[in-house]
């Protein structure tokens, strides 16, 4: 069975579908410990606490047999101030994103099951061109940086994460950028000459606006209860693995 963004595969890519106990995420990059002991997937702090396992999505073979894997459990030392966390992968990360179509359940669509490799990580900067790619949504590019240095309130906060700082904001004028589901997933720019990517950061949250008007209508799946906008936030990988302790897999 190949490696689709619905149902990953050691070693773990970014840019897939992650659940634990009915909540569902993406996973961002893989990263390895500083001493070079582990590695680990990113994702968003507030998609969970330790000790549940995350999963991929679930197939059905043609004799009955169930195929899901399990990537590991969220560590302890969570990133709360920018929202990021750290899946523990005894089975391995990768140092690739998932690009291309989303998944759609709904359809028993699975995804893109192609990928490009990430060649380091950076900073953002007001102005940027960005790419997102939650597995709800899919590759998403052509998403302006808007502003870095913000500060965001959730409430209700949701898995100890309410108040994040030095975030970053990017933005369309029409078009949605990322939604519900999306949370955990890759943010980065794209480097043609060659052909990788470079690590920006960890979607975390989107823009309602003032009467909805940062709500648009969603890309890729887009069932009739999930929620998108043209406005997202993300925290910035470099200050997450900072905190974590940890390296970008390239």
């Amino acid at each position: 069975l190949p490696a689709y963004r619905w149902i990953d595969f050691p070693a773990y890519w970014g840019g897939s579908y992650i659940v634990t106990a009915g909540h569902t995420c993406s996973s961002a990059f893989g990263v390895t410990g500083i001493n070079g002991a582990a590695t680990y997937m990113l994702t968003a702090a507030h998609c969970g606490r330790g000790g549940s396992q995350w999963r991929t999505g679930a197939v059905a073979l043609g004799d009955g047999t169930v195929v899901v894997n399990t990537l590991g459990e969220i560590i302890p030392g969570r990133d709360l101030d920018r929202d990021g966390a750290a899946i523990l992968t005894r089975d391995g990360s990768g140092s690739h994103v998932y690009v291309g179509a989303s998944i759609n359940p709904d359809m028993g669509d699975l995804g893109s099951n192609t990928g490009v490799r990430v060649g380091g990580a950076a900073n953002s900067f007001e102005g940027d061109l960005v790419c997102t790619g939650g597995a709800p949504s899919g590759t998403i590019c052509g998403i302006r940086v808007a502003a870095t240095g913000v500060t965001v309130v959730y409430d209700p906060p949701m898995n100890d994460v309410g108040r994040v700082t030095g975030m970053v904001n990017a933005q369309t004028v029409n078009e949605a950028v990322a939604g519900q589901g999306d949370s955990g997933g890759p943010v980065y720019s794209i480097n043609p000459s060659s052909n990788s990517i470079t690590a920006l950061g960890i979607i975390s949250g989107i823009s309602l606006g003032p009467n909805d008007q940062d709500v648009r209508p969603c890309r890729g799946w887009a069932p009739a209860n999930r929620i998108c906008s043209r406005s997202m936030f993300y925290g910035p990988v470099l200050d997450i693995m900072r905190t974590i302790g940890v390296r970008i897999n390239t």
